[in-house]
């Protein structure tokens, strides 16, 4: 039976702190804990018992080879920066006999990721060079690396693929923010690499991400009624969405929102104010999609790179720059978003029927079993997914950064998401 014992990731003592419980199956993540102004905050949505993921889908877990919805049909895929390189591929369906989401029946979600300790010399973790596994010891020791294979042909796509995925967690360099009353609790950081393990010369599409849903005013005890994220302020930075057919196929168009649009969240927008009647499951491409830590590089460079430092520090001398930022509307707590990837999926829980088993810092009962009524209500949760348009390899139109999702022989794949979590007094 997969582990789904939690694994506690902590900051050094700290007030306020910051803690994280990372589940081998699935790479699900049980509980992001928080700890600001005396109270103890749970960030993420899920079930009370780490157990009950086995029994719900997409809760805070990795997606993938392929994140969100493809069309079940024949693909024939060829490399653009290994000239020469095809394969051909079908997904396997689950959402419809249509469309495949989030890798098929038996994605990512459902593997059984081994964890491993990032040690310099080790020769356990080959995705990360030993500049970058000295680093991550010295600047974030607190971290673990999951590792899984998936095989040739697994839900239906190419190429035998070796994934690592660094999770860890990073001590802020100043506790205090911009303002006295403003404090900086700490970091999360997820890399995701994956490279191509076939003897055979290939190519592959990849697009992973975090399945994960946020509420950061869910744990306070004075609230009354649903805990929805309606009166959470939300800064997307970019103003158009891919345009999707009814069955949520993209259709290869992109849409641009103005200022009145609901789906425009330029600076600090009040969720709730333009709230859609079927609520939010949309793409939304970044305005700026070049950043200075790449989607792919050589397996070759990994010898002499370094690109955790990259992340850490900038020191490409560009800025890794901010791309959506979630501000509670009651407790003062903010999480600030940095990728390398070209846009994120906003999903409002929309979809959800109330099945489920809801924490009890967030109401809940504390039941051991799913029931019907018992989980969170659409609205509850901010479902936040950094990856890249899909699928950019059937319409690279909508890739703005031009990265096509396909992985080569020789490549390793690179997609980072970095949380800042910040806090400000409600008392001033």
């Amino acid at each position: 039976m997969a582990d789904t014992t939690p694994i506690l990731l902590a900051l050094p003592s700290l007030t306020p702190s910051l803690a994280l419980e990372v589940m081998p199956y699935g790479l699900t993540v049980h509980r992001l804990f928080v700890q600001a102004d005396g109270k103890t905050h749970d960030l993420v949505i899920g079930p009370e018992h780490h157990v009950l993921h086995r029994q719900i889908k997409y809760v805070n877990t990795i997606i993938g080879r392929y994140t969100n919805r493809l069309p079940v049909k024949e693909h024939s895929v060829a490399s653009v920066r290994s000239p020469g390189t095809k394969s051909s591929f079908t997904p396997v369906p689950n959402e419809s006999p249509a469309v495949s989401l989030h890798g098929g029946p038996n994605g990512f979600d459902e593997k059984e990721w081994e964890p491993i300790q990032p040690v310099p010399g080790s020769g356990e973790i080959s995705l990360f060079s030993q500049k970058e596994l000295t680093t991550i010891a010295s600047e974030i020791p607190t971290a673990v690396v999951f590792k899984a294979v998936s095989e040739d042909g697994e839900q239906g796509f190419p190429g035998k693929l070796l994934v690592e995925v660094l999770v860890g967690l990073i001590q802020p360099k100043s506790p205090v923010g911009a303002s006295k009353d403003e404090w900086n609790l700490g970091s999360l950081l997820f890399v995701y690499r994956a490279k191509l393990i076939d003897t055979k010369k290939t190519v592959t599409p990849i697009n992973l991400t975090q399945h994960w849903g946020f509420n950061l005013d869910a744990s306070l005890d004075e609230l009354s009624g649903p805990r929805l994220i309606n009166d959470h302020k939300l800064t997307i930075k970019g103003s158009k969405t891919l345009a999707l057919h009814p069955d949520g196929l993209a259709t290869g168009e992109l849409k641009h929102h103005d200022d009145s649009s609901s789906h425009s969240f330029a600076s600090h927008t009040v969720i709730g104010s333009k709230y859609p009647e079927s609520g939010y499951d949309e793409f939304f491409v970044f305005d700026r999609t070049e950043e200075p830590v790449p989607k792919f590089f050589e397996e070759s460079s990994l010898d002499d790179a370094d690109w955790i430092r990259n992340i850490l520090d900038d020191e490409s001398g560009q800025k890794n720059e901010e791309k959506v930022v979630l501000e509670g509307g009651k407790s003062g707590i903010k999480l600030s978003f940095f990728s390398n990837q070209s846009g994120v999926q906003f999903y409002s829980n929309s979809l959800s029927k109330g099945f489920g088993n809801k924490k009890r810092i967030h109401g809940g009962d504390g039941s051991e079993s799913l029931k019907e009524g018992g989980g969170y209500e659409k609205g509850a949760a901010a479902f936040l997914e950094f990856h890249e348009p899909y699928p950019a390899f059937l319409h690279p139109e909508v890739s703005p950064s031009g990265n096509d999702t396909l992985l080569n022989s020789g490549e390793v794949y690179n997609n980072f998401v970095k949380v800042n979590v910040g806090y400000k007094s409600v008392s001033l």
